[in-house]
C-alpha cells in the first residue's frame, strides 16, 4: 500500500495528473471554520453525524418505539455532551437518516419512512436548524428506497441523490434563494449504490454501479449531466458493488481537490483504492483490508492530503486506515480500534478540523458509542 500511495503522491507533486474535470474550479472553503464540508457526506443509515463549528458536532439517531421511530439528537459542544433531545415526529417503516452541515449554525437531517405504520410507500421528510429546529416537512413525489446521500458542493447548495423503487437514481437541488427545485430522474438505474459526493462549486460526483452495469462515475449539476466508466460488467468474482463504495473527496489546499474511491468485489477478501484527479487511474489492492469483512460498509472523512478509512473487521471491531498522499508518511495498515464488539451498523464519523475526528458505532446490543483523534491520539471509547 504505501508504495502505492508513494507513487500516486509523486505523480501528483510532479504535476503529471490532470487538473480535474473540464470547466470545474477548485472549491472554495464553505462558510463555516475547518475543512469539514470539503469531505462531509451525510449517508443513509440508523446514525448519523455532522459538524458545523470548531469543537462542536452532533449525532442523529434513530431510536425504536414499538413498531415506529422516532428521531434524537445528542451535542457536544466542546466540553460536554447534552442530554438525547427529542426532535419531534413518529415514523414507520424508517430507512435510515442522512445529515450535514453546509454552513456555521446550519444543520439538515432527511429521513425515509411513513407516517402511518400500514403505509406502504416511504416517502421522504425533512428538518433543519438554523439557530433554532424548524418543523419535519415532506418532499414531494420522490419516492426513495433509503434516506439519501446528501452533499453540500458550496455554501447555499445542497445536493440530494437517492435511488428510488426499481432501481432509478433520482437527484434534488436546493440553492439559497431559489429554494428546492425538481426532483430529476438522472436516466440511469442501479441495484448497489449510488454514493454522492460535493467536490466543486460546479457540481456533484457519484459513483454507482453493479454487475449489470459495471462501476460508473456521474457528475454534474443541475439537468447537466455527463457519466463515464470506471470498471465495465464483468463476472461476479471481479465486480465492484458501489453499496459498499464511496467517494471521499480530498482537500489540496489551493489546488484540485482529488477524490479516493474505495469497493468491494464480489466474494473477494480485499478493499480495493482508486484515485480520481481528472481521470480515474485504476484500482489497486488495499493492503491487509482481508482482516474485514467482505462487503462490509466503509465509512471515510479527511482534510489536506489524507484520508481516513473505518470499516468493520472479521473480529467484529472498527478497524481503521489512515491514507497519505503528501508524501510524508503516515500511511497505516488496517488497525483494530477495539472498544464495541459486534458492531451492527457501519461506522459513522465527521471531521470538525484539520487533525480531528469523531467515530461512533453501535454494538450488538444497541448501544453507541464514540471515539475521538486528537492530532494523532486516539481517545477512549464512551458509551452514549
Amino acid at each position: 500500500m504505501r508504495g502505492y500511495l508513494r507513487t500516486l503522491a509523486g505523480l501528483i507533486v510532479a504535476g503529471l495528473l490532470l487538473a480535474g474535470l473540464p470547466g470545474m474550479a477548485a472549491q472554495a472553503a464553505p462558510g463555516r471554520p475547518g475543512p469539514a464540508a470539503a469531505q462531509d457526506v451525510g449517508r443513509p443509515g440508523s446514525v448519523a453525524t455532522t459538524s458545523w463549528k470548531d469543537g462542536r458536532f452532533d449525532v442523529y439517531r434513530l431510536f425504536p418505539e414499538g413498531n415506529a421511530s422516532t428521531v434524537r439528537l445528542r451535542t457536544f459542544d466542546g466540553r460536554q455532551w447534552s442530554p438525547w433531545l427529542p426532535l419531534g415526529g413518529t415514523f414507520y417503516n424508517t430507512a435510515g437518516i442522512s445529515a450535514l452541515s453546509s454552513g456555521y449554525s446550519h444543520i439538515d437531517i432527511f429521513l425515509v419512512g411513513t407516517t402511518t405504520p400500514n403505509e406502504v410507500r416511504r416517502t421522504l421528510v425533512h428538518r433543519y436548524f438554523d439557530g433554532s429546529w424548524h418543523g419535519w416537512e415532506p418532499m414531494g413525489t420522490g419516492y426513495l428506497d433509503y434516506a439519501p446521500d446528501v452533499v453540500s458542493p458550496a455554501p447555499d447548495r445542497l445536493d440530494l441523490v437517492g435511488r428510488k423503487p426499481g432501481g432509478d437514481i433520482s437527484h434534488r437541488s436546493f440553492v439559497q434563494g431559489r429554494g428546492w427545485g425538481p426532483w430529476e430522474d438522472l436516466g440511469f438505474r442501479s441495484w448497489a449504490g449510488p454514493h454522492a459526493a460535493g467536490r466543486t462549486a460546479a457540481g456533484v460526483d457519484i459513483v454507482q454501479g453493479d454487475s449489470e452495469v459495471g462501476l460508473s462515475h456521474v457528475y454534474g449539476t443541475d439537468g447537466q449531466w455527463q457519466s463515464s466508466r470506471i470498471e465495465p460488467p464483468s463476472s461476479a468474482q471481479h465486480t465492484s458493488y458501489a453499496d459498499t463504495a464511496g467517494l471521499v473527496p480530498l482537500p489540496y489546499g489551493n489546488e484540485q481537490p482529488r477524490m479516493l474511491l474505495y469497493s468491494w468485489r464480489h466474494n473477494v477478501d480485499t478493499l480495493y483504492l482508486n484515485i480520481y484527479n481528472g481521470y480515474w487511474h485504476g484500482s489497486d489492492v488495499v493492503p491487509y483490508s482481508d482482516a474485514l469483512y467482505w462487503n462490509s460498509p466503509v465509512a471515510g472523512t479527511s482534510w489536506d492530503k489524507r484520508a481516513d478509512l473505518f470499516s468493520k473487521g472479521k473480529d467484529g471491531y472498527v478497524y481503521h486506515s489512515a491514507i497519505d498522499l503528501a508524501g510524508t508518511g503516515g500511511d497505516s495498515h488496517w488497525q483494530s480500534l477495539g472498544g464495541p464488539r459486534d458492531i451492527s451498523a457501519s461506522p459513522v464519523v465527521t471531521s470538525w478540523a484539520t487533525g480531528h475526528i469523531e467515530l461512533f458505532a453501535v454494538d450488538g446490543s444497541g448501544v453507541l458509542h464514540h471515539r475521538s483523534y486528537n492530532n494523532g491520539t486516539w481517545g477512549a471509547w464512551e458509551a452514549l
